[in-house]
Protein backbone atom coordinates (compact mmCIF):
# COMPACT_ATOMS: atom_id res chain seq x y z
CA UNK A 1 0.00 0.00 0.00
CA UNK A 2 2.89 2.38 0.73
CA UNK A 3 4.42 1.80 -2.71
CA UNK A 4 1.07 2.45 -4.36
CA UNK A 5 0.44 5.59 -2.31
CA UNK A 6 3.90 7.06 -2.98
CA UNK A 7 3.78 6.39 -6.73
CA UNK A 8 0.17 7.45 -7.25
CA UNK A 9 0.68 10.66 -5.24
CA UNK A 10 3.81 11.58 -7.16
CA UNK A 11 2.13 10.74 -10.45
CA UNK A 12 -0.67 13.15 -9.50
CA UNK A 13 1.97 15.85 -8.93
CA UNK A 14 3.54 15.18 -12.32
CA UNK A 15 0.13 15.44 -13.99
CA UNK A 16 -0.78 18.67 -12.15
CA UNK A 17 -0.12 21.57 -14.55
CA UNK A 18 0.54 23.93 -11.62
CA UNK A 19 3.45 21.79 -10.35
CA UNK A 20 6.83 21.23 -11.99
CA UNK A 21 7.71 17.59 -11.36
CA UNK A 22 9.48 14.96 -13.42
CA UNK A 23 9.00 11.23 -12.94
CA UNK A 24 12.31 9.38 -13.09
CA UNK A 25 11.90 5.67 -13.66
CA UNK A 26 14.83 3.69 -12.33
CA UNK A 27 14.48 1.22 -15.20
CA UNK A 28 14.89 3.98 -17.78
CA UNK A 29 17.75 5.67 -15.94
CA UNK A 30 19.55 2.34 -15.55
CA UNK A 31 19.07 1.18 -19.15
CA UNK A 32 19.49 4.56 -20.90
CA UNK A 33 21.49 6.71 -18.49
CA UNK A 34 22.71 9.37 -20.91
CA UNK A 35 19.39 10.07 -22.68
CA UNK A 36 17.54 10.09 -19.35
CA UNK A 37 20.09 12.38 -17.70
CA UNK A 38 19.77 14.69 -20.71
CA UNK A 39 15.98 14.76 -20.23
CA UNK A 40 16.37 15.45 -16.51
CA UNK A 41 18.93 18.20 -17.20
CA UNK A 42 16.64 19.75 -19.79
CA UNK A 43 13.71 19.62 -17.38
CA UNK A 44 15.83 21.36 -14.72
CA UNK A 45 17.13 23.92 -17.21
CA UNK A 46 20.69 22.69 -16.77
CA UNK A 47 23.29 21.88 -19.37
CA UNK A 48 24.03 18.17 -19.59
CA UNK A 49 27.58 17.36 -18.54
CA UNK A 50 29.05 13.95 -19.49
CA UNK A 51 30.69 13.92 -16.04
CA UNK A 52 27.20 13.15 -14.70
CA UNK A 53 27.67 9.65 -16.09
CA UNK A 54 30.99 9.32 -14.27
CA UNK A 55 29.76 10.19 -10.77
CA UNK A 56 31.40 7.01 -9.48
CA UNK A 57 34.85 8.39 -10.42
CA UNK A 58 34.48 11.33 -8.04
CA UNK A 59 35.43 11.37 -4.38
CA UNK A 60 32.14 10.76 -2.62
CA UNK A 61 33.73 9.98 0.74
CA UNK A 62 31.16 12.10 2.54
CA UNK A 63 28.44 9.71 1.34
CA UNK A 64 30.30 6.42 1.32
CA UNK A 65 30.62 6.03 5.06
CA UNK A 66 26.94 6.22 5.92
CA UNK A 67 24.96 6.01 2.71
CA UNK A 68 22.60 3.03 2.39
CA UNK A 69 23.75 2.49 -1.19
CA UNK A 70 27.44 3.23 -0.69
CA UNK A 71 28.43 0.27 -2.88
CA UNK A 72 26.25 1.47 -5.74
CA UNK A 73 27.46 5.09 -5.70
CA UNK A 74 31.00 3.82 -6.25
CA UNK A 75 29.99 2.04 -9.46
CA UNK A 76 28.57 3.18 -12.81
CA UNK A 77 24.84 3.02 -13.43
CA UNK A 78 23.86 -0.49 -14.46
CA UNK A 79 20.57 -2.22 -15.27
CA UNK A 80 21.47 -5.35 -13.28
CA UNK A 81 19.14 -4.38 -10.40
CA UNK A 82 16.14 -3.77 -12.66
CA UNK A 83 13.33 -6.16 -11.77
CA UNK A 84 15.09 -7.39 -8.64
CA UNK A 85 11.89 -7.07 -6.61
CA UNK A 86 10.31 -9.82 -8.71
CA UNK A 87 13.32 -12.11 -8.41
CA UNK A 88 14.01 -11.59 -4.70
CA UNK A 89 10.55 -11.63 -3.15
CA UNK A 90 9.20 -15.04 -2.11
CA UNK A 91 6.41 -16.02 -4.49
CA UNK A 92 3.69 -15.64 -1.84
CA UNK A 93 4.81 -12.10 -1.02
CA UNK A 94 5.16 -11.25 -4.73
CA UNK A 95 1.62 -12.40 -5.48
CA UNK A 96 0.26 -10.52 -2.46
CA UNK A 97 2.11 -7.34 -3.48
CA UNK A 98 0.78 -7.64 -7.03
CA UNK A 99 -2.74 -8.20 -5.69
CA UNK A 100 -2.52 -4.89 -3.79
CA UNK A 101 -0.46 -2.89 -6.29
CA UNK A 102 -1.61 -4.49 -9.56
CA UNK A 103 -3.49 -1.56 -11.10
CA UNK A 104 -0.64 0.83 -10.26
CA UNK A 105 2.02 -1.60 -11.45
CA UNK A 106 0.26 -1.88 -14.80
CA UNK A 107 -0.35 1.87 -15.00
CA UNK A 108 3.37 2.52 -14.56
CA UNK A 109 4.30 -0.14 -17.12
CA UNK A 110 5.52 -2.92 -14.84
CA UNK A 111 4.96 -6.46 -16.01
CA UNK A 112 3.26 -8.58 -13.38
CA UNK A 113 4.09 -12.22 -12.82
CA UNK A 114 0.69 -13.18 -14.23
CA UNK A 115 1.68 -11.33 -17.43
CA UNK A 116 5.08 -12.97 -17.72
CA UNK A 117 5.96 -16.20 -19.42
CA UNK A 118 5.09 -18.93 -16.92
CA UNK A 119 7.83 -21.19 -18.24
CA UNK A 120 10.47 -18.82 -16.82
CA UNK A 121 8.88 -19.13 -13.38
CA UNK A 122 8.76 -22.93 -13.75
CA UNK A 123 12.54 -22.99 -14.28
CA UNK A 124 13.02 -20.77 -11.22
CA UNK A 125 12.69 -23.61 -8.69
CA UNK A 126 10.83 -21.40 -6.25
CA UNK A 127 8.08 -23.05 -4.27
CA UNK A 128 4.68 -22.60 -5.84
CA UNK A 129 1.97 -20.78 -3.94
CA UNK A 130 0.11 -23.04 -1.58
CA UNK A 131 -3.16 -21.22 -2.05
CA UNK A 132 -2.97 -20.06 1.56
CA UNK A 133 -2.54 -16.33 1.96
CA UNK A 134 0.25 -15.34 4.31
CA UNK A 135 -0.88 -13.68 7.48
CA UNK A 136 -0.73 -9.92 7.09
CA UNK A 137 1.83 -9.51 9.86
CA UNK A 138 4.20 -12.04 8.27
CA UNK A 139 3.54 -10.54 4.83
CA UNK A 140 4.30 -7.06 6.15
CA UNK A 141 7.54 -8.32 7.68
CA UNK A 142 8.51 -10.07 4.43
CA UNK A 143 7.75 -7.00 2.34
CA UNK A 144 9.68 -4.74 4.72
CA UNK A 145 12.63 -7.12 4.57
CA UNK A 146 12.68 -7.33 0.76
CA UNK A 147 11.32 -3.92 -0.22
CA UNK A 148 12.54 -1.80 2.66
CA UNK A 149 15.00 0.14 0.54
CA UNK A 150 12.39 0.83 -2.11
CA UNK A 151 9.81 1.98 0.44
CA UNK A 152 12.20 4.44 2.11
CA UNK A 153 12.98 6.21 -1.18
Amino acid sequence: ETWVKVHENFSALVEDPTVRAYMVRYEVLASEPEPELRRISDFLGLEFDPAMLRFHEHDLTIYKSSHLSMKQISQPITPTKVGRWKRDLPIEALLQFEAVAGPSLRRFGYEMSSDADRSARNRDHRPRPTGKRPQSSSLAATLRQHLGGFLRR
